[in-house]
């Protein structure tokens, strides 16, 4: 394999890692909408929930745990969705062995603080345009031993990303299960 393809795998490598990003990104945005759902619903959950405890007997335990695991996983779940798409920090520092400076993304060139996020100051960039252009390696192998690094922190982040989305998968599957269950409860025993 020649370095002309070692570049054309390295790039290709990176974009289906991206796509693979967005994808996950969309579908747990998705997944927060449904999670959101019940907070529309609160009063009607609280009553028959209410009501299934104060019918007392053996449903008042069963309740009281099915509603502690359903509000449980609840917020594991949405914890987890809210956790994959929020901002990764430097996925350079999760890069083991010796690495190159990145120019490919390079995240320090600017520095923010919390008013230039809110847009009350402007902001430049830490490295003068002409030194950060000189960076930019214009040796192939160079460029390719960049590419590699990307696609290490790439990697990084969307594996976390899956990670973190199987698990609020995982949770919000039990949370309407719980749910399903509570339902099934109300209609039988009320």
């Amino acid at each position: 394999m020649g370095l002309d393809d070692k570049l054309k795998f390295l790039y290709a490598s990176l974009a289906d890692i991206q796509s693979t990003i967005r994808a996950i990104d969309s579908k747990v945005s998705y997944l927060l909408v449904i999670l959101f759902l019940p907070l529309t619903k609160l009063s009607s959950i609280y009553s028959k929930v209410h009501a299934l405890m104060s019918h007392g007997g053996w449903l008042s335990p069963i309740t009281g745990i099915l509603a502690f695991i359903f509000t449980a996983v609840w917020l594991i779940g949405f914890w987890c969705a809210l956790r994959t798409l929020i901002a990764i920090d430097d996925p350079k520092q999760h890069v083991d062995g010796e690495r190159p400076e990145s120019s490919f993304y390079p995240a320090g060139l600017f520095s923010f603080s919390f008013l230039d996020i809110m847009g009350v100051t402007k902001t430049r960039s830490v490295t003068q345009f002409k030194k950060h252009y000189s960076s930019i390696p214009d040796d192939p192998a160079k460029i390719a031993e960049q590419l590699a690094l990307e696609q290490m922190k790439t990697m990084y982040i969307a594996s976390l990303k899956m990670k973190r989305s199987v698990q609020a998968y995982r949770a919000t599957i039990m949370w309407a299960t719980c749910g399903g269950l509570l339902w099934f409860l109300h209609l039988v025993c009320i």
